[in-house]
């Protein structure tokens, strides 16, 4: 995130968050501000409803809506930051109707001259008997395989800026939690003219803490 806080701030950060499955659609929250530990951060309405009169989308509700930690876990970063940049939250599912809404909101970020910052929030590998996943078994093994072999393939996609392939690695193989937030981050940042990937930190929580149970990260810049 350091990195990204580089040059002049942002007026709005986008970003697309979600535990949703391919039945869910995009929600966009539209009103209202988030608490964090230096102050609320301020949702961009004008943006959001912008945004919802160009593409089908459900309403989140500031009042009512469903936590999301994949939203929520940036939030204290941004506004620590960025102390008076706004926020556009948007639950993105892993499908053609998530990546149709990413790329209204890149075109509408574009043609407005936007100041903006465009993040997507997942975990990728998700591994041990707590998740239920375990192909590889367990030790050092079980830590190859992550790295290696799991984290590693959808990585990959993600640096290759195709968010079909994204959606389908993470359906396919079990190694992004919400891979319709990392897919539309990549079909936005295309719409706003990014040119290429560049994987900039890698880790697992194996890193922090040893366990049976444990989730692989990493931190992906676009570039224009």
């Amino acid at each position: 995130m350091a990195l990204l806080a580089r040059g002049e701030p942002p007026s709005t950060v986008v970003i697309f968050g979600g535990h949703l499955g391919p039945w869910s659609k995009s929600r966009v929250m539209a009103e209202g501000a988030w608490d964090t530990p230096f102050g609320p951060i301020e949702v961009d309405s004008i943006l959001a409803r912008e945004l919802m009169k160009r593409v089908p989308v459900n309403q989140e509700s500031p009042t009512h809506g469903e936590p999301d930690n994949t939203i929520e876990v940036q939030l204290p970063m941004i506004k620590h930051l960025f102390p008076k940049t706004k926020i556009l939250p948007i639950w993105a599912p892993p499908t053609s109707q998530g990546l149709e809404t990413a790329r209204a909101c890149g075109g509408l970020l574009r043609e407005l001259g936007t100041r903006c910052l465009v993040l997507g929030s997942t975990d990728l590998t998700h591994y041990g008997p707590g998740y239920g996943f375990r192909p590889a078994g367990s030790g050092s093994r079980a830590e190859s395989f992550v790295r290696e072999v799991s984290d590693k393939a959808i990585i990959e996609k993600i640096l290759e800026m195709r968010p079909e392939g994204i959606i389908e690695e993470a359906l396919a193989k079990h190694n992004a939690c919400c891979p319709g937030a990392a897919a539309a981050a990549v079909a936005c940042g295309l719409e706003l003219g990014a040119k290429k990937a560049q994987l900039v930190e890698y880790s697992t929580s194996l890193d922090v803490m040893r366990g049976e149970d444990f989730v692989g990260y990493a931190g992906i810049v676009l570039w224009s």
